[in-house]
């Protein structure tokens, strides 16, 4: 998947592009991006891209399992869902929890 940016000569989007480079750096996953669309306010985009990391990941990555399930529960908030976002932050807590017991 690749970004592009619609205007060179925006200097407004390089000042954002420069700040999510130096915040993500230059290895990109879905994860990232989802982010980026998330705080770019394309709530539908971001939710697509963190389902589709889901189907990515291997069953037993649980830390970024977790990671996905955080995030589309931050953006089913962000589209002002009021269920779905606790029951998917609690879904990630509990891989979270799992992971965590496993490793003691």
């Amino acid at each position: 998947m690749k970004l592009t940016l619609r205007s060179e000569n925006d200097s407004k989007l390089k000042d954002v592009y420069r700040s999510l480079k130096e915040e993500i750096g230059d290895y990109v996953t879905l994860t990232d991006l989802g982010y980026v669309m998330r705080r770019m306010g394309n709530l539908d985009t971001a939710e697509q891209l963190h389902l589709k990391c889901l189907t990515k990941l291997n069953i037993t990555d649980d830390e970024n399992i977790s990671i996905c399930y955080e995030n589309l529960g931050i953006v089913s908030a962000d589209k002002g869902d009021s269920d779905k976002p606790l029951t998917l932050i609690n879904d990630s807590i509990k891989i979270k929890l799992k992971s965590s017991m496993s490793y003691t």
